[in-house]
């Protein structure tokens, strides 16, 4: 989770929350079962919001107007968005 300067790491096998401070207001970050989301923010549009659980490696939900980046980290699995010949 990233809030404008401010870098933390949740591990995902801890179900908790987690507020982010932005310029906006506060986002709530909600990690459980291995997954993660952000579970409200004060941003106009809620785009973050509706982007859900996030689950896979590389899956992120990001919050521009209030700065807020959340991106899941680890080992790519076996999962393919595409493949190509």
């Amino acid at each position: 989770v990233q809030s404008d300067s401010d870098a933390r790491i949740l591990p995902l096998d801890a179900a908790g929350r987690l507020e982010a401070r932005g310029p906006l207001g506060i986002s709530i970050v909600e990690v459980e079962a291995g997954r993660a989301r952000v579970l409200a923010s004060p941003c106009a549009q809620q785009i973050c919001v509706r982007r859900g659980w996030l689950d896979g490696a590389g899956d992120i939900a990001a919050c521009v107007p209030n700065r807020l980046v959340v991106r899941l980290e680890g080992p790519a699995g076996a999962d393919f968005d595409g493949v190509s010949h």
